[in-house]
């Protein structure tokens, strides 16, 4: 229960210092504090749609039609930055999927509100999306997204394991006189 209670408490914490941030003038600062929330909330259709407002209101039309692609709201404004969204993403599945927000990526399509499935079918995501959130929370839980950080990291301690061996026959020929 305590969790629950942390999880309300920087939900609120975050949400209100967005909306003050949003009071000040700091657009930039309430949507990076928001998507960073939407990092440990996960899929939150409404967290985009404020995400994508923020954006509008920034005139970042692009970066809002990212947010409110996966949001249930709609609307001109709404299927406008949607469609500069796709635009700058080429129409591709493969870049579209990848440039969406990486914590409202759902391992299932039909997991969407049905309000959202019809855009991921006529962007031609149905596959791509899962696929991509599928590698996503695969390199998130093993911890590294980066397997070939592990070729150099070998090699180095081969290359090392090599010195060491010839140092000690040499100390041995030195030292027992061959």
């Amino acid at each position: 229960m305590s969790e629950e209670r942390g999880h309300k408490r920087r939900a609120t914490s975050a949400v209100t210092r967005a909306e003050e941030d949003i009071r000040r003038g700091d657009l930039g600062a309430a949507r990076q504090r928001l998507a960073s929330y939407l990092g440990t909330r996960g899929y939150d259709p409404e967290l985009l749609d404020r995400i994508g407002r923020i954006s509008h209101d920034m005139r970042d039309i692009a970066q809002a039609g990212r947010y409110w692609f996966l949001a249930t709201a709609s609307g001109p404004d709404i299927e406008r930055a949607i469609a500069a969204f796709l635009r700058n993403a080429g129409h591709d599945p493969a870049i579209i999927a990848s440039q969406l927000p990486r914590h409202a990526l759902l391992d299932n399509v039909d997991a969407y509100p049905p309000s959202v499935q019809p855009r991921i079918h006529g962007a031609g995501l149905d596959t791509e999306l899962v696929r991509v959130a599928r590698h996503r929370r695969l390199a998130t839980h093993t911890g590294d997204s980066s397997p070939w950080l592990l070729v150099p990291c070998l090699l180095f301690v081969l290359g090392l394991t090599v010195v060491v061996l010839v140092g000690l026959t040499t100390i041995g020929a030195w030292l027992f006189g061959e």
